[in-house]
């Protein structure tokens, strides 16, 4: 393993886990192989696994993509809003989506402009000036209506695929990083935060849950739902 604190994990379709660390670690089942600074990767924050099987490392320094032989990296050099990369994430339609530490960041890969990074694709940013609360991106989730939500350290933001609309405590939203997203079976989607709780949202007005309701900390840094419809959250507890 490059490190003992693990930023992140993934399973790919082969069935490999990885762990992002100092470095990028692979475990086939068998064996444990570490991808080191030198050889491509340096402190990893987020993994992920496109549709066409190429893993993407959000690093400190840019995003890495892994083709199963060597690693390509992008930069600002290529059109990336910033270098720390802290989530991906592949929409409906394909694109590449980036949260980074400035800006988001949008990857087609069939290009948009002039043939980008490689001449495979192009980067388009989007930054407070579009209708980000923030500049700082660190979750990216799609609804099942196709919006597109981005979770800052000012809110949240929705990307209809023309527009981005802002949410803040303003509008209700619990204060704190929205640092995660979750759509329950009913439609309502769920925003865990760092400091405010949790926030639900039916589409029209949000409602905030706290310790006064029963949560064992405002720190929520996941949220899922089980078969039974339980909704779950990982909370953080301080001494």
């Amino acid at each position: 393993m490059g490190g003992e604190f693990v930023s992140s994990m993934l399973q790919d379709h082969e069935g490999n886990l990885w762990f992002g660390t100092v470095g990028l670690t692979r475990y086939d089942g068998k064996n444990w192989r570490t991808f080191t600074p030198s050889q491509g990767t340096n402190a990893v924050y987020s993994i992920f696994q496109d549709r066409e099987g190429y893993l993407w490392a959000g690093t400190d320094e840019g995003v890495r993509r892994y083709d199963g032989k060597t690693f390509t990296t992008f930069t600002t050099r290529d059109g990336l809003a910033a270098d720390g990369v802290s989530s991906i994430f592949q929409d409906r339609e394909g694109n590449l989506w980036f949260g980074t530490s400035n800006g988001l960041s949008r990857y087609d890969r069939a290009g948009r402009g002039s043939g980008g990074p490689s001449g495979k694709g192009t980067f388009t940013t989007f930054t407070i000036e579009d209708g980000l609360p923030s500049n700082n991106v660190s979750n990216i989730f799609q609804d099942r209506e196709g919006n597109l939500w981005f979770g800052t350290d000012g809110g949240v933001s929705r990307y209809d695929g023309k527009m981005f609309t802002a949410f803040t405590t303003d509008d209700g939203l619990a204060g704190g990083w929205a640092q995660s997203i979750f759509q329950d079976r009913d439609g309502n989607l769920w925003f865990g935060t760092r400091s405010g709780g949790v926030s639900r949202y039916d589409g029209k007005t949000f409602q905030t849950l706290t310790r006064q309701d029963g949560l064992a900390s405002n720190v929520v840094n996941s949220i899922i739902q089980d078969r039974d419809g339980v909704l779950w959250g990982c909370e953080e507890i301080s001494d």
